[in-house]
C-alpha cells in the first residue's frame, strides 16, 4: 500500500512536470516533420513497426549510448548538477557495460489496467471529460512509470536518474499506441526507453537509467510480479535477443 501511494503521489508530479516541461508540438508536411514548439509523449504499436530506417529497438540503444557518454564525463555533469551524491550515483552506474543487452522487453499497459491502478488508489478519471483528454492524461501516465520505479530507491535515485534522462523525435506512422522498453545488461543497470506517438506520425521518445536494485528484470516474470504488485495489467514481450 505504501508503494503504490508512492507511486500516485509521484505521479501527480511527474503530470505536473510534464505539463511544464516537455512539450513538443510536430507537423508533418510534405514528409517532412517540422518542429514548431515542444511536445511531449507518443509510443507503442507494432514492434517491429518503423517508417524511418531505424526501428525502435535501435533508437533506444542511440539514446543508451549518450546516456552512456554522459554518464561517463564528469564535466558534462557538472552541467546538471554540483551535488556529490547524485553524481556519484551517476558515475558509478557509467562504470557498467551497456554496449550489448542482454535482453530487451516491451512493456504496455490497458487502459484498463491504469484505470484499475487510479481505483486501487481511491483515484479515478473523470466522467466529464472528453476522449482526448482522457487519452492525453494516460499518455502522460506512461511517461511518468519509469520514474516512479526511480522513486521507489528514494530521492536521490530519482534525482540522479533525472540528470542523465534524454528525449528525442522522430517519425513512424505505424506506432498506434505508447510502449515503454526495457533494456538489462549483464554488467550495467536497466535501461528504460518510453515512446508515445502523436499526430502525423510523430514520436515521442524518453529514455533514462533504473537505479532501483529492487527492480529485477531478468525476466519476463520478475516484470510481470513487479506491475501485478502495483495493480497495473501489463503486456509484456521479449524482444531481443
Amino acid at each position: 500500500m505504501k508503494k503504490n501511494k508512492l507511486f500516485l503521489v509521484c505521479t501527480i508530479l511527474g503530470l505536473s512536470a510534464a505539463a511544464a516541461g516537455c512539450q513538443f508540438s510536430w507537423s508533418v508536411q510534405s514528409g517532412q516533420t517540422e518542429r514548431s514548439g515542444r511536445t511531449e509523449q507518443s509510443g507503442q504499436a507494432a514492434h517491429s513497426g518503423q517508417t524511418d530506417s531505424m526501428s525502435l529497438y535501435d533508437r533506444g540503444l542511440k539514446l543508451i549510448s549518450l546516456i552512456d557518454e554522459t554518464m561517463e564525463n564528469e564535466e558534462v555533469l557538472q552541467l546538471y548538477s554540483t551535488n556529490p551524491d547524485f553524481n556519484a550515483i551517476v558515475t558509478q552506474a557509467g562504470e557498467g557495460d551497456f554496449s550489448s543487452p542482454s535482453a530487451v522487453y516491451s512493456l504496455t499497459f490497458t487502459d484498463t489496467g491504469i484505470a484499475e491502478f487510479l481505483s486501487a488508489n481511491s483515484t479515478t478519471l473523470p466522467d466529464n471529460i472528453s476522449d482526448e483528454l482522457r487519452d492525453n492524461i494516460l499518455s502522460r501516465l506512461y511517461l511518468t512509470i519509469t520514474n516512479q520505479i526511480n522513486a521507489y530507491a528514494g530521492s536521490e535515485a530519482l534525482t540522479a536518474a533525472s540528470i542523465c534522462t534524454l528525449t528525442d523525435g522522430f517519425v513512424n506512422t505505424e506506432l498506434s499506441e505508447p510502449v515503454i522498453y526495457i533494456y538489462t545488461f549483464n554488467d550495467a543497470v536497466p535501461m528504460a526507453v518510453t515512446f508515445v506517438p502523436k499526430e502525423d506520425g510523430a514520436v515521442f521518445s524518453n529514455a533514462c537509467p533504473i537505479f532501483n536494485d529492487s527492480f529485477q528484470a531478468d525476466s519476463q516474470e520478475e516484470l510481470e510480479a513487479f506491475f501485478n504488485d502495483l495493480s497495473m495489467d501489463v503486456n509484456i514481450q521479449r524482444v531481443r535477443p
